[in-house]
């Protein structure tokens, strides 16, 4: 919720725009649902392959 109103807020918004803030887009994204499945299953992937060496 707290991203989310840093996002929403013209504020907030604008200051992050033209500054920016890593810490803040580090946050966000771990928050995107879809990236994170896709990171996942990726991960999964990755550990499947390895798994088929051994």
């Amino acid at each position: 919720m707290f991203a989310t109103e840093l996002t929403a807020n013209f504020y907030t918004s604008w200051f992050l725009q033209n500054f920016g803030c890593e810490a803040y887009l580090r946050h966000k994204r771990a928050l995107l649902f879809d990236d994170t499945q896709s990171s996942i299953l990726v991960q999964i992937g990755q550990a499947r392959a390895q798994d088929r060496k051994e």
